[in-house]
């Protein structure tokens, strides 16, 4: 049977570079697929992007009245993907990034090439050089993600990643930070499912990163403190507490301290 693909793209004021990255779901090679966009913040225009929706039943959108985050808007998807019993497999994109034609036939094959198939991660490519933002070091397609990427930096960058929905339905996005943070998502994944496998394919391309982006280099003092107090607390409550994930937290706070 073939697997059914599950698209999440969340938008924020972004309402020309976001058709971009509908028209490389809708362009794929792989057919059977939908695509749920999260608008958050529907004050902005986003006419064309309603407009292209409308063609194709596939497509279905969300819109929040209010700016409530990249984080929440996700799990606003997943609970409906949950409340509509989806039984496939969920793709998070980025409003500036899109799939590359290949994307789904590749984590398809994946699927069915590979035993341990319920997190499959392909590269993010910057499209401005052509040379991959994901980095595998550890010289195997099975990586451990507590290991491998989080403490022994052995995988790095963003990548894209495939997950089995029935094993992860549950698991949401770190809601008290609006955006970013994507770890502390994955680090509750890895409690299921400690490895991923990597599939060494172009999943999506991207413009590369941006200083207005969301590291937390670049976010004020006040903010990167209230953050770190978030993320400790969602550690304590998620029971993630372990050595592991309180060296990376104490090493993300000693960077953003500089």
């Amino acid at each position: 049977m073939k697997p059914e693909f599950c698209v999440i793209l969340t938008t924020y004021n972004r309402p020309d570079s976001v058709l971009k990255s509908v028209k490389s779901v809708i362009g794929q090679n792989y057919d059977l697929w939908r695509l749920v966009i999260v608008i958050d913040d529907i004050t902005s225009n986003y006419v064309a992007l309603i407009e292209l929706a409308k063609k194709d039943g596939r497509i279905s959108i969300i819109s929040n009245s209010r700016n409530i985050g990249k984080n929440s808007s996700i799990n606003w998807a997943l609970s409906r993907l949950r409340d509509e019993s989806f039984r496939g497999y969920v793709i998070y994109l980025d409003d500036d990034d899109w799939l590359s034609p290949n994307c789904l036939d590749d984590f398809a094959d994946g699927i069915k090439t590979y035993k341990s198939n319920n997190w499959l991660v392909s590269s993010r490519v910057n499209i401005r050089d052509g040379v991959s933002l994901t980095k595998n070091y550890t010289g195997d397609s099975v990586v451990n993600y507590k290991f491998d990427y989080l403490l022994r930096k052995k995988f790095t960058g963003d990548a894209t990643h495939c997950l089995s929905f029935d094993y992860v339905k549950n698991i949401r996005f770190p809601e008290p930070i609006k955006n970013g943070e994507e770890w502390i998502y994955f680090s509750s994944v890895s409690m299921i499912f400690p490895s991923f496998r990597y599939i060494c394919k172009n999943g999506t391309f991207s413009n590369g990163y941006s200083v207005d982006g969301l590291s937390s280099l670049y976010q004020k003092h006040t903010e990167r403190k209230k953050n770190n107090l978030a993320i400790l607390r969602l550690i304590l409550k998620r029971r993630l507490f372990s050595p592991w994930i309180l060296l990376y937290y104490l090493g993300r706070v000693i960077r953003s301290s500089f």
